[in-house]
């Protein structure tokens, strides 16, 4: 099943609409982030304790490299279009060894790499694959393409998974509705809006595939 995804609606009223994203993205922040600064916090609790330094230092060091993946990436995404100097290919690693281990694994095809120095390119790609991990039941694979055609830029994402599904919320978060989002869906919708000025993102599923498809304008690319 193909479908079109549409731009973001309007809700009541600019400044509230504002505020309900932002609020609803510094939730999916803190989440993200809660795991491992907790598992930090924890760690150093226990340094008083000399008959466990050797596991506390290990906690500590696969904590904090943990925090720093996921927010290397979620920087990279919800910040300034371009924030970041890490390797496309390395945030996304990182954050998904940090996620999902070694159940997912992930695969890259750049043909054009140069796309992705331009910071709007950047982010809608990061999103793009953001989005699909976050779907991952647990073990699967992930391969993002990104290259040159003559009608302009066109980056796809394809996720493979048992069990891979895309919830109707999240659905209707990417297709820029707004009156059940949620700190779950708000990825969705923060894609929706970054495709926006390019038509949208095209979504293809069937089951245990799902593919994300963003063909972009050749105008100033």
């Amino acid at each position: 099943m193909t479908t079109q995804t549409s731009a973001p609606g309007t809700g009541g009223g600019p400044v509230q609409d504002d505020l309900e994203i932002a609020s609803l993205i510094a939730t999916r922040l803190c989440h993200d982030l809660s795991g491992p600064v907790g598992a930090l916090a924890a760690g150093s609790e226990m340094l008083g304790d000399p008959d466990f330094l050797d596991e506390t230092a290990a906690l500590l060091a696969h904590s904090s490299a943990g925090a720093m993946a996921r927010l290397r990436l979620l920087r990279a995404a919800f910040g300034v279009a371009g924030g970041g100097t890490a390797p496309f290919e390395e945030t996304l690693i990182a954050y998904t060894d940090a996620v999902h281990g070694a159940d997912a694994t992930l695969g890259f095809r750049l043909a054009a790499p140069h796309l992705l120095d331009q910071g709007v390119l950047r982010q809608l790609a990061l999103n793009m694959v953001l989005l699909v991990i976050d779907l991952l039941p647990g073990r699967g694979t992930i391969h993002t393409s990104v290259s040159q055609t003559d009608q302009g830029p066109l980056i796809e994402v394809e996720a493979q998974a048992k069990r891979l599904t895309l919830q109707p919320a999240t659905l209707d978060a990417l297709n820029g509705a707004r009156d059940s989002l949620s700190a779950r869906t708000i990825q969705a919708y923060w894609l929706s809006c970054l495709a926006r000025p390019f038509g949208g993102v095209e979504l293809w599923q069937d089951e245990g595939t799902l593919r994300l498809s963003a063909r972009l304008s050749s105008n100033g690319f």
